[in-house]
């Protein structure tokens, strides 16, 4: 058992691992580090140390990682990553450690980034996870997430909270944003959003390419420019398509009575509790097979209108 005090000064510490599995925690200055987990207590305890070193040395090493009070960084990719404080009073650096990052006070930012394979992100408010071959990184509590994609078919599954959330998508963009959290996601191939409860609004934004929209008063798809955003319990949708020449959305009905109003390039399928508004696109099909009595209202639409059931 092994005990180190930095006292003053800008200390640094580097701990290599065994082939083993280790584990190790870190607060601001301190680091806990544990090889052997067969007896009672750490292997060795640092404090006063300002730069924190971790080489896991093989195995399967898990490091869990504690924020300041202040605004605190987190960055990890598949192999490594670091925390530290934005006025630079400590840092933690770990290489070959599945990291866990807890975020207690300040404004505190996680970024992840991607493997060369396929790998799954999940956004909560409260947990935020990346997993691929080989690796799984979390942040807890922090209130701005990125997670870039550069490599292999990425999918990230995100999930709002129980008030009134956001979600804006294009091509290769995505941003959800609630009460005391953000999520920015770049470059995933599959987006799937649960809004849950409150009253959700989803934004989607064409591009270059024909955009293809399908959307119900629970669900939708938009496909745009090789990239898929599929959302659940947005009860407000708003869909812009690019500049495609065969852009196409399918608007379907609940089970109540519904509208449908459709000018010039813009045409919105509302009922109790939801609306799907679109503009820009270059044929609509509204959809009434859920029943209720449904009605449209045209004026002057510069787009082709498919009806599919019954229309009044």
């Amino acid at each position: 058992y092994v005990q180190i005090d930095g006292a003053g000064g800008r200390d640094r510490i580097n701990i290599l691992g065994t082939p083993g599995n280790d584990s190790a925690s870190t607060q601001p200055g301190k680091v806990f580090f544990e090889h052997n987990a067969g007896h009672a207590g750490y292997d060795l305890t640092a404090i006063n140390v300002e730069v924190v070193i971790l080489d896991g040395q093989g195995g399967t090493d898990v490091v869990t990682l504690a924020d300041s009070a202040g605004d605190d960084k987190f960055f990890a990719r598949p192999t490594s990553g670091f925390l530290v404080d934005n006025a630079g009073t400590f840092e933690v650096d770990a290489y070959g450690f599945q990291m866990t990052a807890v975020a207690s006070t300040g404004n505190d930012l996680a970024k992840f980034f991607d493997s060369a394979g396929n790998d799954v992100l999940t956004l909560r408010p409260a947990v935020a996870t990346i997993q691929g071959t080989g690796f799984l990184h979390s942040a807890q509590g922090f209130d701005v997430v990125i997670a870039q994609s550069r490599n292999g078919i990425d999918t990230a599954n995100l999930f709002g909270s129980a008030a009134a959330d956001a979600l804006t998508g294009r091509a290769g963009v995505v941003v959800m944003s609630g009460t005391g959290f953000n999520f920015q996601l770049d470059s995933f191939s599959v987006v799937t959003a649960n809004g849950l409860g409150g009253s959700d609004l989803v934004r989607l934004i064409g591009g270059p390419g024909n955009d293809v929209l399908s959307a119900s008063p629970t669900s939708a798809q938009f496909v745009t420019n090789g990239f898929t955003i599929n959302t659940s319990s947005f009860e407000r949708l708003i869909a812009q398509a690019g500049t495609g020449a065969a852009d196409v959305a399918v608007l379907t009905d609940s089970s109540g009575d519904d509208t449908f109003v459709g000018s010039t390039n813009f045409g919105e399928l509302s009922g109790v509790g939801f609306f799907e508004r679109t503009t820009n696109f270059d044929t609509i099909r509204i959809r009434g097979i859920n029943g209720g009595i449904n009605r449209r209202i045209l004026n002057g639409v510069n787009y082709q209108l498919i009806e599919q059931g019954t229309w009044v």
